[in-house]
Formats: structure tokens, sequence, C-alpha cells
């Protein structure tokens, strides 16, 4: 883990940035869009037990891995987890994608596999955003 010798070039960097994200365009999501997110399901965080041949994973068990894990704790995530300094705070993410073809391209650069095999060991859930009335 990279350590941080000037906290005043940090909290200087990070409100910089903060200031630009706020002007970032985002997409709105509409109801009943479809998204994406793969996990590890032996990791500690993400653990999914494996059903029984013929089940299924229960709307329980899927919807634990739709908590963000990394807001104290240390998953190595880019942009999300604790803070190691208290002018900055801890930021949790849910990290998701819109088309498949994303997420395979993420498996395949952070594993090295080609296509065919880059969600090898993973769990893919597959989400719809809905419309509370």
């Amino acid at each position: 883990m990279p350590t941080v010798k000037r906290h005043a070039a940090l909290v200087a960097a990070y409100s910089a940035t903060k200031k630009k994200l706020d002007d970032v365009p985002t997409l709105l999501l509409s109801p009943g869009q479809t998204l994406f997110r793969s996990f590890n399901p032996n990791s500690s965080h993400s653990s999914l037990p494996k059903p029984l041949a013929g089940t299924h994973v229960s709307k329980l068990q899927a919807n634990k891995l739709l908590i963000p894990g990394d807001g104290v704790r240390e998953l190595n995530n880019r942009f999300s987890g604790p803070s190691y300094n208290t002018a900055v705070p801890a930021s949790a993410g849910l990290y998701c994608v819109l088309q498949q073809q994303a997420l395979v391209n993420e498996a395949m650069h952070y594993t090295g596999n080609p296509g065919v095999w880059a969600l090898t060991g993973k769990c893919v859930l597959k989400m719809r955003s809905w419309a509370r009335s």
C-alpha cells in the first residue's frame, strides 16, 4: 500500500478532483435498465455458496452482494475504500457495467485470460433497475 508523505498535497489533490467530479456528466438509469456485476464467489467479502443442482441462488443471498464492501475495508479498488487521512472521507463503491462486453473486457484486463476464459471462477449478477412509485 502506498503511503503519503505530504498530507496537505493529498488533501489539495482530493479537493480539486472532487470539484471536477461534481461536473462530470452522468447517465441517468431508466427503469428496466440492465446492469451487470462480476465477483469471486469464494472471496470472503463476496461469498456465495453454490446452489444445489436444479435450484437457484436466493434473492436474499444475491442482495447481499449489492452492498458495497469497501467503505471500511481495503479491497484494492482504485476509486473507493477506506481513507487513511482524516481530511479525505472514505468512500464505498458498487461497480457495475451496462454491457456484458464491458464485463468481459474488464475481466480480461485484470486476469490476463482470453475472452472465453475471462470470467472463469467468477459469478455474474444481472440486475434490472426499477422505479419506485
